[in-house]
């Protein structure tokens, strides 16, 4: 029994060290594979999803937009406050009462380009092949499910991040970058998981993130496709300014 074991050590090393040997190109290539292949990719032009987004140790109903190449929308309640949070492909806006307002506003600072991020439509193996990011292999790392590619991408803003490859899967399971907090750099780490196919592509249906003393999961019951969305599903409203009341009255 003994021997047995250390043989089924010795083919999961080798196979491992055998992945090991892939170079960044046809790591990436596996990659666009496991997702559908650049076709199904490509001809997936917008998404709406529904599920369950926990934050505040509470669990609510959340629904997402997207659209391509980055066009965002995602609503759901936050303690008490119903929120929105979208990106209209140039702006990102928000209906957020904790800063101060039921008003949608234009999301101040740093703020913005998480949400300009979020509203990436292309996985971010396959954006970083399309646009020429810049993307290195930095080697392989045994995580809790098993060994995985370690890829680091910078992205158009200067921010780093690292994905994780999964060596059998080919998708990606794990992010290791920073964001902002209301303005204020903090250290993301993002985990993906449950993928299922969406018109031939292969989608995260379990998100969960963690940054700075901040927990999120998304629980995604459905992704369907949806070609087009209307337009004013990602712009601003236009707010009516009041009229102020005449003196004396």
């Amino acid at each position: 029994m003994k021997q047995l074991y250390i043989i089924c050590l010795l083919i999961i090393g080798t196979c491992f060290l055998q992945a090991g040997d892939m170079t960044l190109d046809q790591i990436i290539e596996k990659n666009i594979e496991a997702r559908g292949g650049e076709k199904n990719i490509e001809a997936l032009k917008a998404v709406e999803m529904e599920g369950d987004f926990n934050a505040f140790s509470l669990t609510r109903p959340f629904k997402m937009w997207k659209q391509r190449p980055a066009h965002y929308r995602f609503e759901a309640k936050m303690l008490e406050d119903d929120v929105t949070f979208a990106f209209d492909g140039s702006r990102a806006w928000q209906i957020y009462p904790a800063y101060g307002s039921t008003d949608p506003m234009r999301i101040p600072n740093a703020d913005s380009l998480i949400v300009a991020r979020d509203a990436v439509f292309d996985s971010p193996v396959y954006e970083a092949k399309k646009n020429g990011y810049e993307i290195s292999l930095e080697g392989s790392e045994e995580l809790d499910d098993g060994p995985a590619y370690h890829l680091k991408i910078m992205r158009p803003d200067s921010v780093v991040e690292n994905w994780y490859v999964d060596a059998e899967s080919f998708l990606e399971v794990r992010m290791v970058g920073d964001t902002y907090d209301f303005g204020r750099p903090v250290g993301k780490e993002a985990f993906y998981g449950e993928y299922k196919s969406v018109n031939g592509v292969m989608l995260p249906h379990f998100v969960e993130i963690e940054y700075g003393t901040r927990y999120r999961v998304l629980t995604i019951a459905s992704i369907k496709a949806i070609d087009p969305v209307p337009a004013t599903t990602f712009a601003m409203p236009v707010v009516e300014k009041k009229e102020e009341e005449s003196e004396g009255s």
